[in-house]
């Protein structure tokens, strides 16, 4: 599973997101992520990966991005991780991120858990080919990758 390699403040334009996967959000939600902002400043990073340099895509914290953007706050507090990862493999790597996790929904830590554990599943299944049947780890992605 990969990490957040870095915090670093980012401008808000280089940052593009979908509205699919993440929580509906509501002009009130926003407005009360905004005045938290004025009022302590941004307490948690949004997490993005970068997709190339100064490109990145966000993958959680979309209501403090667009109450960011509503201040015109031009840049933004983010946990960047290298290269592409999915938004359930995101939300696992906030479970192990006490300050994190907070920003997590019960569905967002239950789609976590499950993520952690199908991968803990297949890193299982992996170890015993390997041990068992001398299968190298591009084997066993490659029958995994004719089986999906």
């Amino acid at each position: 599973m990969k990490e957040i390699k870095e915090f670093k403040n980012i401008l808000t334009t280089q940052i593009t997101f979908d509205i699919k996967g993440h929580e509906v959000s509501t002009k009130s939600d926003i407005d009360d992520i905004v005045a938290d902002i004025n009022e302590k400043g941004l307490i948690r990073p949004v997490i993005v990966y970068s997709i190339q340099p100064g490109e990145y895509k966000l993958l959680l914290g979309l209501k403090r991005l667009l109450a960011a953007k509503q201040i015109n706050q031009s840049t933004i507090l983010c946990g960047v991780i290298e290269g592409k990862v999915t938004r359930e493999e995101s939300m696992a790597m906030a479970l192990c991120y006490t300050t994190l996790e907070e920003m997590l929904s019960t569905s967002d830590k239950l789609e976590a858990l499950n993520f952690l554990n199908i991968t803990f599943f297949l890193y299982r299944l992996h170890m015993r080919l390997q041990n068992e049947l001398s299968f190298s780890r591009q084997k066993f992605l490659l029958l995994w990758e004719i089986h999906d």
